[in-house]
């Protein structure tokens, strides 16, 4: 079932997250020697969150060998025609700029702009991770979207996503979750087995799946086995 967003112990559990996101801002990079051959990888953040808040995870994806980019977004509050855009753009010139196709990596909101950017340009896409992003089942199966309708004064129906996401991207797509989560439920961020090619559990609170070394590290990981 994706339609039960999870339980209140384990949401509690996320405040205590937001100290370790803070910290990973110091945190000495994860290296991953051999993963990454200078591929070109662009990390799309969480709502109410924005590049700043996935720095960790792109000085480890520098560390590891591949070429991070920031999405353009500063801060992500809501999916919006204009933040939808601007990932879009930053995509075209990223494609432009190392002259390969780029990785879709997006953390919960940010990878449901992942699986859309992939649903409209595969041809600039060579595959899609996505972290604890809920694209499948119930949109109301997290415990975020009371926040997200208050912020955008309208139902998270309305995000501004004509793409099928929660159909497979036409690219190599990979659900990461975690039975942890106390924002997404489970199965609404792993997914139906015909919506990606892959989905790993990894054990982690939402606020770690970008953050927790361990967690990054296992992403790295997964990244070089599904660009090998």
């Amino acid at each position: 079932m994706t339609g039960q967003p999870p339980p209140l112990n384990k949401l509690l559990r996320e405040g205590l997250g937001l100290a370790d996101l803070a910290a990973s801002w110091a945190r000495p990079a994860v290296k991953v020697a051999g993963a990454g051959q200078g591929q070109p990888v662009m990390v799309i953040p969480g709502m109410m969150s924005g590049d700043e808040t996935v720095r960790y995870l792109r000085r480890s994806l520098a560390a590891s060998g591949f070429a991070p980019h920031a999405s353009g977004i500063m801060f992500h509050a809501v999916a919006s025609a204009a933040s939808v855009g601007r990932a879009e753009r930053q995509l075209e010139r990223n494609h432009q700029d190392s002259g390969q196709k780029v990785v879709l990596l997006g953390w919960s909101l940010g990878g449901l702009y992942a699986r859309a950017l992939a649903h409209r340009h595969p041809h600039l896409v060579s595959a899609v991770v996505t972290l604890g992003a809920p694209f499948s089942g119930d949109m109301r199966a997290n415990n975020a979207w009371k926040l997200y309708e208050a912020i955008n004064r309208g139902p998270i129906e309305a995000v501004p996503f004509d793409d099928p996401i929660a159909q497979k991207p036409p690219v190599p797509t990979v659900a990461v979750w975690s039975t942890n989560d106390g924002i997404i439920a489970p199965a609404a961020a792993r997914g139906q087995p015909d919506e990606s090619d892959r989905q790993v559990e990894v054990s982690a609170r939402h606020l770690d799946l970008a953050s927790n070394r361990a967690c990054v590290r296992r992403v790295i990981e997964v990244l070089a086995e599904v660009l090998d």
